[in-house]
Protein backbone atom coordinates (compact mmCIF):
# COMPACT_ATOMS: atom_id res chain seq x y z
CA UNK A 1 0.00 0.00 0.00
CA UNK A 2 1.57 3.35 -0.87
CA UNK A 3 0.00 4.89 2.56
CA UNK A 4 1.91 3.97 5.88
CA UNK A 5 0.03 2.38 8.32
CA UNK A 6 -0.10 1.55 11.87
CA UNK A 7 -1.14 -2.12 12.94
CA UNK A 8 -2.57 -2.72 16.56
CA UNK A 9 -2.91 -6.17 17.95
CA UNK A 10 -5.60 -5.40 20.89
CA UNK A 11 -6.76 -8.71 23.00
CA UNK A 12 -10.15 -9.12 23.81
CA UNK A 13 -10.30 -11.54 26.06
CA UNK A 14 -7.52 -11.22 28.56
CA UNK A 15 -8.75 -9.85 31.49
CA UNK A 16 -6.33 -7.59 33.22
CA UNK A 17 -5.81 -6.99 36.82
CA UNK A 18 -4.68 -3.50 38.07
CA UNK A 19 -3.75 -4.43 42.23
CA UNK A 20 -4.51 -0.72 44.25
CA UNK A 21 -4.17 0.73 47.38
CA UNK A 22 -5.23 3.75 49.40
CA UNK A 23 -3.09 4.84 51.64
CA UNK A 24 -3.95 5.97 55.57
CA UNK A 25 -6.67 8.46 55.68
CA UNK A 26 -8.69 9.51 58.79
CA UNK A 27 -12.48 8.26 58.84
CA UNK A 28 -14.64 10.12 61.49
CA UNK A 29 -16.97 8.31 63.74
CA UNK A 30 -20.37 9.21 63.22
CA UNK A 31 -21.10 9.02 67.12
CA UNK A 32 -18.15 11.15 67.80
CA UNK A 33 -17.45 13.57 65.16
CA UNK A 34 -14.57 14.76 66.93
CA UNK A 35 -11.98 11.33 67.28
CA UNK A 36 -10.68 10.65 63.42
CA UNK A 37 -9.17 7.38 62.90
CA UNK A 38 -6.75 6.58 60.14
CA UNK A 39 -7.87 4.00 57.83
CA UNK A 40 -5.93 2.09 54.83
CA UNK A 41 -7.74 -0.16 52.02
CA UNK A 42 -5.94 -2.61 49.47
CA UNK A 43 -7.24 -4.55 46.97
CA UNK A 44 -7.92 -5.20 42.98
CA UNK A 45 -9.75 -4.12 40.39
CA UNK A 46 -10.55 -6.23 37.27
CA UNK A 47 -11.31 -5.19 33.58
CA UNK A 48 -11.20 -6.31 30.04
CA UNK A 49 -11.69 -4.10 26.72
CA UNK A 50 -14.74 -5.18 25.41
CA UNK A 51 -15.11 -2.96 22.88
CA UNK A 52 -12.29 -2.50 20.45
CA UNK A 53 -13.94 0.54 18.44
CA UNK A 54 -14.41 2.46 21.37
CA UNK A 55 -11.18 1.96 23.47
CA UNK A 56 -9.41 3.08 20.29
CA UNK A 57 -11.30 6.36 19.97
CA UNK A 58 -11.04 7.41 23.84
CA UNK A 59 -7.27 6.52 24.33
CA UNK A 60 -4.00 7.58 22.04
CA UNK A 61 -2.75 4.45 20.81
CA UNK A 62 0.43 5.56 19.23
CA UNK A 63 1.70 6.80 22.72
CA UNK A 64 -0.31 3.44 24.45
CA UNK A 65 1.59 2.58 27.68
CA UNK A 66 0.20 -0.47 29.46
CA UNK A 67 2.01 0.70 32.94
CA UNK A 68 0.75 4.11 32.51
CA UNK A 69 -2.71 2.67 31.69
CA UNK A 70 -3.46 0.88 34.63
CA UNK A 71 -1.51 4.01 36.68
CA UNK A 72 -4.71 6.34 35.42
CA UNK A 73 -6.95 3.69 35.95
CA UNK A 74 -5.73 2.75 39.43
CA UNK A 75 -5.86 6.81 40.90
CA UNK A 76 -9.45 6.76 39.75
CA UNK A 77 -10.37 3.78 41.23
CA UNK A 78 -8.75 4.96 44.56
CA UNK A 79 -10.83 8.05 44.49
CA UNK A 80 -14.08 6.16 44.82
CA UNK A 81 -12.83 3.34 47.34
CA UNK A 82 -11.76 6.18 49.80
CA UNK A 83 -14.90 7.80 49.26
CA UNK A 84 -17.16 5.06 49.82
CA UNK A 85 -14.88 4.20 53.35
CA UNK A 86 -15.39 7.73 54.78
CA UNK A 87 -18.89 7.66 54.05
CA UNK A 88 -19.51 4.29 55.56
CA UNK A 89 -19.77 4.76 59.18
CA UNK A 90 -22.40 7.50 58.95
CA UNK A 91 -24.46 5.52 55.74
CA UNK A 92 -24.93 1.84 57.94
CA UNK A 93 -24.77 4.05 61.48
CA UNK A 94 -22.05 1.80 62.53
CA UNK A 95 -18.98 2.79 64.95
CA UNK A 96 -15.87 3.47 62.21
CA UNK A 97 -13.61 0.65 64.43
CA UNK A 98 -16.71 -2.23 62.97
CA UNK A 99 -16.13 -1.02 59.30
CA UNK A 100 -14.95 -4.20 58.20
CA UNK A 101 -18.25 -5.96 58.78
CA UNK A 102 -19.19 -3.62 56.01
CA UNK A 103 -16.81 -4.66 53.35
CA UNK A 104 -19.57 -6.58 51.24
CA UNK A 105 -21.42 -3.68 51.09
CA UNK A 106 -18.39 -1.49 50.51
CA UNK A 107 -17.10 -3.81 47.40
CA UNK A 108 -20.57 -3.32 45.49
CA UNK A 109 -21.29 0.16 45.95
CA UNK A 110 -17.24 1.10 44.90
CA UNK A 111 -17.97 -1.47 41.53
CA UNK A 112 -21.03 0.47 40.53
CA UNK A 113 -19.38 3.78 40.29
CA UNK A 114 -15.97 2.30 38.90
CA UNK A 115 -18.03 0.60 36.27
CA UNK A 116 -19.48 3.68 35.37
CA UNK A 117 -16.62 5.43 35.41
CA UNK A 118 -14.00 3.72 33.54
CA UNK A 119 -16.35 2.24 30.84
CA UNK A 120 -16.98 6.20 30.02
CA UNK A 121 -13.25 7.29 30.42
CA UNK A 122 -11.10 4.60 29.63
CA UNK A 123 -13.57 1.86 27.11
CA UNK A 124 -13.12 -0.60 28.96
CA UNK A 125 -15.41 -3.59 30.96
CA UNK A 126 -14.75 -3.58 34.65
CA UNK A 127 -15.62 -7.35 35.83
CA UNK A 128 -15.20 -7.00 38.85
CA UNK A 129 -13.57 -4.95 42.71
CA UNK A 130 -12.49 -7.03 44.93
CA UNK A 131 -11.38 -4.80 48.35
CA UNK A 132 -8.90 -7.75 50.12
CA UNK A 133 -8.73 -5.34 53.33
CA UNK A 134 -9.83 -2.72 55.44
CA UNK A 135 -7.11 -1.60 57.81
CA UNK A 136 -7.29 0.34 61.13
CA UNK A 137 -4.34 1.73 62.51
CA UNK A 138 -4.49 1.19 66.39
CA UNK A 139 -1.13 2.76 66.94
CA UNK A 140 -2.86 6.24 66.21
CA UNK A 141 -3.55 8.77 68.67
CA UNK A 142 -6.94 9.03 67.22
CA UNK A 143 -8.19 5.37 67.79
CA UNK A 144 -6.77 5.21 71.25
CA UNK A 145 -8.66 8.44 72.51
CA UNK A 146 -11.99 7.36 70.77
CA UNK A 147 -11.23 3.69 72.29
CA UNK A 148 -11.02 5.58 75.64
CA UNK A 149 -14.24 7.58 75.00
CA UNK A 150 -15.99 4.75 74.12
CA UNK A 151 -14.87 2.72 77.06
CA UNK A 152 -16.34 5.14 79.46
CA UNK A 153 -19.51 5.46 77.51
CA UNK A 154 -20.06 1.51 77.73
CA UNK A 155 -19.32 1.34 81.15
CA UNK A 156 -21.70 4.48 81.93
CA UNK A 157 -24.01 2.79 80.15
CA UNK A 158 -23.99 -0.25 82.03
CA UNK A 159 -23.53 1.72 85.28
CA UNK A 160 -27.12 3.46 84.81
CA UNK A 161 -28.64 0.24 83.03
CA UNK A 162 -27.55 -1.58 86.87
CA UNK A 163 -28.95 1.38 88.83
CA UNK A 164 -32.06 1.20 87.06
CA UNK A 165 -32.57 -2.56 87.50
CA UNK A 166 -32.18 -1.94 91.14
CA UNK A 167 -34.46 0.65 91.57
CA UNK A 168 -37.21 -1.39 89.41
CA UNK A 169 -35.98 -4.30 92.15
CA UNK A 170 -36.92 -1.91 94.93
CA UNK A 171 -40.15 -0.56 93.61
CA UNK A 172 -41.51 -4.43 93.23
CA UNK A 173 -39.86 -5.68 96.66
CA UNK A 174 -42.03 -2.27 98.42
CA UNK A 175 -44.96 -2.59 95.97
CA UNK A 176 -45.19 -6.34 96.50
CA UNK A 177 -44.94 -6.24 100.50
CA UNK A 178 -47.47 -3.10 100.65
CA UNK A 179 -50.17 -5.81 98.59
CA UNK A 180 -49.36 -8.72 101.20
CA UNK A 181 -50.00 -6.14 104.05
CA UNK A 182 -53.28 -5.22 102.48
CA UNK A 183 -53.91 -8.27 101.85
CA UNK A 184 -53.49 -9.50 105.32
CA UNK A 185 -55.62 -6.09 106.67
CA UNK A 186 -58.26 -7.66 104.16
CA UNK A 187 -58.07 -10.98 105.72
CA UNK A 188 -58.54 -9.61 109.29
CA UNK A 189 -60.34 -6.91 108.98
CA UNK A 190 -62.49 -7.43 111.92
CA UNK A 191 -59.23 -7.41 114.22
CA UNK A 192 -57.91 -4.56 112.09
CA UNK A 193 -61.21 -2.20 112.35
CA UNK A 194 -61.11 -3.12 116.44
CA UNK A 195 -57.83 -1.61 116.32
CA UNK A 196 -58.81 1.43 114.85
CA UNK A 197 -61.64 1.81 117.16
CA UNK A 198 -59.16 1.11 119.81
CA UNK A 199 -57.07 4.29 118.76
CA UNK A 200 -59.85 6.50 118.16
CA UNK A 201 -61.16 5.47 122.23
CA UNK A 202 -57.65 6.61 123.35
CA UNK A 203 -57.81 9.84 121.24
CA UNK A 204 -61.58 10.67 122.52
CA UNK A 205 -60.62 9.84 126.01
CA UNK A 206 -57.69 12.30 126.48
CA UNK A 207 -59.26 14.92 124.51
CA UNK A 208 -61.86 14.63 127.20
CA UNK A 209 -59.64 14.14 129.54
CA UNK A 210 -58.64 18.26 128.79
CA UNK A 211 -62.03 19.39 128.78
CA UNK A 212 -61.92 20.06 132.59
CA UNK A 213 -58.63 22.35 131.95
CA UNK A 214 -60.89 25.28 131.70
CA UNK A 215 -63.21 23.93 134.61
CA UNK A 216 -65.31 22.25 132.10
CA UNK A 217 -67.54 20.21 134.06
CA UNK A 218 -66.35 20.99 138.06
CA UNK A 219 -68.88 21.69 140.52
CA UNK A 220 -68.43 24.97 142.89
CA UNK A 221 -69.00 24.90 146.46
CA UNK A 222 -67.86 28.57 146.94
CA UNK A 223 -71.05 29.75 146.15
CA UNK A 224 -69.71 31.39 142.92
CA UNK A 225 -73.14 30.51 141.25
CA UNK A 226 -71.30 28.28 138.55
CA UNK A 227 -72.61 24.57 138.22
CA UNK A 228 -72.78 21.36 135.68
CA UNK A 229 -71.30 22.18 132.02
CA UNK A 230 -74.20 19.85 130.66
CA UNK A 231 -72.88 20.37 127.28
CA UNK A 232 -69.60 18.65 128.56
CA UNK A 233 -71.07 16.00 130.62
CA UNK A 234 -73.49 15.26 127.56
CA UNK A 235 -70.64 15.34 125.11
CA UNK A 236 -68.38 12.86 127.14
CA UNK A 237 -71.01 10.49 127.45
CA UNK A 238 -72.28 9.85 124.34
CA UNK A 239 -68.67 10.32 122.98
CA UNK A 240 -67.94 7.41 125.48
CA UNK A 241 -70.84 5.46 124.97
CA UNK A 242 -70.52 5.18 120.92
CA UNK A 243 -66.69 4.44 121.26
CA UNK A 244 -67.72 1.57 123.30
CA UNK A 245 -70.70 0.48 121.31
CA UNK A 246 -68.84 0.30 118.41
CA UNK A 247 -65.49 -1.43 119.92
CA UNK A 248 -68.31 -3.99 121.40
CA UNK A 249 -69.97 -4.70 117.59
CA UNK A 250 -66.73 -5.17 116.26
CA UNK A 251 -65.43 -7.61 118.71
CA UNK A 252 -68.78 -9.45 118.26
CA UNK A 253 -69.16 -9.87 114.17
CA UNK A 254 -64.80 -10.72 114.83
CA UNK A 255 -65.89 -13.67 117.51
CA UNK A 256 -68.70 -14.32 115.29
CA UNK A 257 -67.29 -15.04 112.52
CA UNK A 258 -64.26 -17.13 113.54
CA UNK A 259 -66.33 -20.48 112.98
CA UNK A 260 -67.72 -19.73 110.28
CA UNK A 261 -65.48 -19.90 106.67
CA UNK A 262 -66.49 -16.91 104.06
CA UNK A 263 -65.41 -16.12 101.06
CA UNK A 264 -61.86 -13.58 101.46
CA UNK A 265 -62.96 -10.46 100.06
CA UNK A 266 -66.24 -10.83 100.96
CA UNK A 267 -66.79 -8.27 103.44
CA UNK A 268 -70.63 -7.31 104.40
CA UNK A 269 -71.34 -3.58 104.60
CA UNK A 270 -71.78 -2.10 108.00
CA UNK A 271 -75.55 -1.63 108.87
CA UNK A 272 -76.10 2.35 109.14
CA UNK A 273 -77.49 3.76 112.11
CA UNK A 274 -79.58 6.62 112.83
CA UNK A 275 -77.78 9.65 114.72
CA UNK A 276 -79.29 13.07 116.01
CA UNK A 277 -77.70 15.92 116.97
CA UNK A 278 -78.75 17.30 120.48
CA UNK A 279 -78.74 21.15 121.18
CA UNK A 280 -77.71 21.96 124.58
CA UNK A 281 -77.06 25.46 125.81
CA UNK A 282 -77.13 27.01 121.99
CA UNK A 283 -74.79 24.38 120.63
CA UNK A 284 -75.10 21.25 118.87
CA UNK A 285 -73.75 17.99 120.30
CA UNK A 286 -73.71 14.95 118.88
CA UNK A 287 -74.48 12.75 116.52
CA UNK A 288 -76.10 10.19 118.95
CA UNK A 289 -77.34 7.00 117.80
CA UNK A 290 -80.66 5.54 119.50
CA UNK A 291 -79.10 3.16 122.49
CA UNK A 292 -77.45 6.86 123.31
CA UNK A 293 -80.21 8.84 123.62
CA UNK A 294 -82.33 6.64 125.52
CA UNK A 295 -79.52 6.75 127.77
CA UNK A 296 -79.77 10.35 127.61
CA UNK A 297 -83.76 10.46 127.96
CA UNK A 298 -83.30 8.20 131.02
CA UNK A 299 -80.71 10.90 132.76
CA UNK A 300 -82.90 13.34 132.14
CA UNK A 301 -80.13 14.93 129.58
CA UNK A 302 -82.66 14.65 126.68
CA UNK A 303 -86.34 15.64 127.11
CA UNK A 304 -89.60 15.96 124.76
CA UNK A 305 -88.35 19.72 124.23
CA UNK A 306 -84.96 19.06 123.70
CA UNK A 307 -84.26 20.20 120.12
CA UNK A 308 -82.66 17.55 117.83
CA UNK A 309 -81.66 17.31 114.26
CA UNK A 310 -80.18 14.45 111.88
CA UNK A 311 -79.27 14.47 107.91
CA UNK A 312 -82.21 14.87 106.28
CA UNK A 313 -84.38 17.35 108.81
CA UNK A 314 -84.96 20.61 106.94
CA UNK A 315 -85.34 22.44 110.57
CA UNK A 316 -84.42 21.59 114.46
CA UNK A 317 -87.55 20.04 116.00
CA UNK A 318 -88.43 18.97 119.54
CA UNK A 319 -87.69 15.31 120.04
CA UNK A 320 -91.05 15.04 121.33
CA UNK A 321 -92.21 15.71 117.98
CA UNK A 322 -89.87 13.15 116.17
CA UNK A 323 -91.46 10.05 115.36
CA UNK A 324 -88.26 7.86 115.86
CA UNK A 325 -87.88 9.73 119.37
CA UNK A 326 -91.28 9.79 120.68
CA UNK A 327 -91.16 6.08 122.37
CA UNK A 328 -88.28 7.10 124.56
CA UNK A 329 -90.55 9.90 126.50
CA UNK A 330 -93.33 7.30 126.94
CA UNK A 331 -92.35 6.18 130.45
CA UNK A 332 -89.86 9.05 131.32
CA UNK A 333 -90.32 10.43 134.79
CA UNK A 334 -91.34 14.34 134.46
CA UNK A 335 -88.95 16.63 135.82
CA UNK A 336 -89.44 17.72 139.59
CA UNK A 337 -91.13 20.55 140.46
CA UNK A 338 -89.33 23.34 142.33
CA UNK A 339 -89.74 24.21 146.05
CA UNK A 340 -91.56 27.13 147.07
Amino acid sequence: TPFQAEVYFINLARIIQVKFGVPFFDVYDPRLSDFGVPLAVRGTVSFQIRDYREFIKLNRLNTFDLNDFQKQIRDAVCRYVKDAVANAPAANNIPVIQIETKTAQINDAVECDIGERLKESFGVLVSGVDIAAIEIDKTSEGYRQLMAVTRDIAATRVEAETQDYVERLRIQREEGRYAMHKQTQTANIGAFQVEKQAEVGVAGAQALGQMGANGAGDVSLSGSGEGFNMAAMMASMAVGGAIGQNIAGAMNNMMGGINQQTTPGAVPPPIPAVAYHVAVNGQATGPFDISVLTQMAAAGQLTADSLVWKNGMAQWAKAGMVDELKNLFADTMPPIPPIE
